[in-house]
């Protein structure tokens, strides 16, 4: 199911009751790459951090090696996309205050 996001099997009311088990797992938080914290926004991460308002217009963009500290004060109140571009891509949407 993590390669293939579909699955199709016949079951029927004659199958075993534990036939098949699925198991849900809360998100890690390591998932969220950037935060705001006061007036500074922290990100962690390597790579290429790339800033867009929520009609996908490009913003900013800055390098980043480990954890680093950005100005939120450079951004109005809104909503913004960050994109992470390094060995993977990461995309995490927040509110700037």
């Amino acid at each position: 199911l993590l390669t293939n996001p579909e699955y199709n099997f016949i079951g029927s009311t004659r199958d075993e009751e534990d036939r098949f088990i699925i198991r849900f797992n809360e998100t890690a938080s390591n998932d969220f790459f950037v935060y705001q914290s006061g007036d500074q926004l922290i990100v962690n991460g390597e790579g290429t951090l790339q800033v867009y308002d929520v009609m996908g217009r490009f913003v900013a963009s800055y390098n980043v090696s480990g954890t680093e500290s950005i100005s939120a004060s450079q951004f109005e109140n809104a909503v913004y996309i960050f994109r992470l571009v390094g060995t993977d891509v990461k995309t995490q949407k927040i509110v700037v205050r």
